[in-house]
């Protein structure tokens, strides 16, 4: 018999067969109050009445982790519902991660030539790779460093073009 897994805001994942249920009560994906649905009959039970279920919760495991179904892709061969699974390769995060770098690069490309303009973008892509760390992306810490590098780099960049136009001022009005 196969389940589709409800997580705690209601998202559907599955159908699912014993033994896939199985693997995911071993990664602590499912515990005895997760609840399910039939495939064939459309019942609604928890974990704990599943005939089969090996549900041999770990030592602390008081729950369903929130997000723990979501962050895993469909299982190979198995018939899955639209919209069930995240995309593969998608990350939580994974679009505010990009705009983070992006901006990174803009603010980079922008010391070069219009300091202190180049502080927005740097400001922007810091913002970006915060939210992509709340949303637990592992790549935000590089993101925000880059981010911070380019605001330093803006601000220096700001002050050697402010001594070079006062040396250049300076030269023309002392000749």
């Amino acid at each position: 018999m196969r389940y589709y897994v409800l997580d705690p805001q209601g998202n559907r994942y599955g159908p699912a067969d014993l033994p896939l249920l199985n693997l995911w009560v071993r990664e602590g994906r499912i515990v005895p109050t997760t609840m399910l649905v039939s495939e064939a009959t459309g019942q609604q039970i928890s974990a704990s009445q599943v005939p089969g279920l090996a549900l041999h919760v770990a030592p602390g495991v008081t729950g369903h982790r929130p997000g723990a179904l979501a962050q895993y892709g469909p299982p190979s061969g198995q018939m899955i519902q639209p919209g069930a699974f995240p995309q593969p390769g998608m990350m939580p995060g994974g679009s505010d991660i990009t705009y983070s770098y992006w901006c990174s690069a803009i603010s980079l490309l922008a010391c070069l030539c219009l300091p202190l303009f180049g502080l927005i973008p740097a400001i922007a892509a810091y913002v970006f790779a915060h939210k992509a760390g709340v949303q637990g992306h592992p790549s935000a810490g590089t993101a925000k460093t880059f981010a911070v590098v380019g605001v330093v780099l803006n601000v220096l960049s700001a002050f050697a073009a402010a001594g070079l136009m006062k040396s250049l001022i300076g030269g023309l009005g002392g000749g």
